[in-house]
């Protein structure tokens, strides 16, 4: 199942009602920074009371932030800069689902 958000709060809810449904996302991908919204590091806390499991990329347009560079020491499973291919998106969710 895929599952587009507008921000952090929408995605916690939507990430809580898929387990709920019996139907768990196999990863989420979140943007640093969303103007007047929780951002993705907020959202990955949240998601992380819901399922400490939670397999997460964090995407951002400053591939300089230090969460992008780390981005393990910060919880994610993986990072992206903007702008990016769809083919390293691909490929980086590949590696992060072990498929």
């Amino acid at each position: 199942m895929s599952e587009l958000a507008k921000d952090g709060e929408e995605a916690i809810k939507l990430y809580k009602n898929a387990r709920e449904a019996k139907a768990p996302f196999d990863a989420v991908i979140l943007d640093l920074f969303i103007e007047n919204c929780i951002g993705g590091r907020e959202t990955l806390n949240a998601l992380r009371r819901i399922d400490p499991d939670v397999k997460a990329i964090i995407s951002s347009g400053n591939p300089h932030d230090p969460i992008i560079i780390d981005y393990k020491e910060h919880g994610f499973a993986g990072a992206l800069s903007k702008p990016f291919k769809a083919g390293e998106l691909d490929k980086l969710l590949k590696q992060t689902l072990d498929v």
